[in-house]
């Protein structure tokens, strides 16, 4: 049985191209940016939707067996950067 999902917030694709290089297939991805859409298009394929993922029915989507979801932003990245220098800074005994 071949594993399949949907992607939502893929970027330019780099996270459903470690998935397809684990064997799992993505059904449609979704992004909102047009030149990531571009670039996931030209690298990865067409089943890439340029959309507001607000605006989409679950039920107009594919079957699928799971969804991959991936949210990055600056504010995130800084937590994880800040998060990442406090442990870094602990001293273990």
């Amino acid at each position: 049985m071949t594993v399949t999902v949907n992607s939502y917030f893929c970027g330019a694709g780099l996270m459903d191209t470690g998935l397809l290089n684990a064997g799992i297939q993505i059904n449609q991805a979704f992004e909102i940016d047009k030149d990531c859409c571009k670039t996931y298009r030209h690298n990865i394929g067409d089943h890439v939707r340029q959309c507001d993922i607000s605006q989409q029915l679950v039920l107009d989507q594919h079957d699928c067996n799971g969804m991959v979801l991936y949210f990055y932003s600056e504010t995130s990245s800084l937590y994880f950067n800040i998060s990442l220098a406090i442990v870094n800074s602990v001293h273990y005994n």
